[in-house]
């Protein structure tokens, strides 16, 4: 009997976790462009965000941005070394906006300005950043 109860304990332990929600390709692809455009308007000079346009882009592309957003806004709090909503993290969010940090932060390295052309380009493209006013 003790043998069962911790097994089932085991189990229970272990299904809140797998029972969190995956991120969908949807959901990963608005995490990328939230890093991808903050990046680009900050090493690309002349360029801002639009304002409200991320939020956007995630509901149309049926992201879940009620759940991603707040995630992904305490994800860069934490890598900024702010104060942070422990809360409002979710791991597979955290892992990304990381992932995708580095990548970019690589890629500038190598080439600025090539890698400025090409992202302001798709960015602007897609109506999520704009030549400042």
């Amino acid at each position: 009997m003790k043998l069962l109860f911790t097994a089932a304990a085991a189990i229970c332990m272990c299904a809140g976790s797998a029972a969190a929600d995956p991120l969908s390709q949807e959901d990963q692809a608005f995490i990328m462009a939230s890093v991808g455009t903050v990046k680009v308007t900050h090493e690309c000079p002349g360029y801002e965000l639009v304002p409200g346009a991320l939020v956007k882009y995630g509901d149309r592309a049926g992201a879940d941005t009620e759940r991603i957003w707040p995630a992904i806004l305490e994800a860069v709090r934490i890598n900024a070394n702010m104060d942070y909503d422990r809360s409002k993290l979710i791991p597979e969010v955290t892992r990304l906006v990381n992932v995708t940090a580095d990548t970019l932060i690589d890629h500038s390295k190598k080439d600025n300005a090539r890698f400025c052309k090409h992202w302001t380009d798709f960015y602007v493209g897609l109506g999520l950043i704009r030549r400042k006013r």
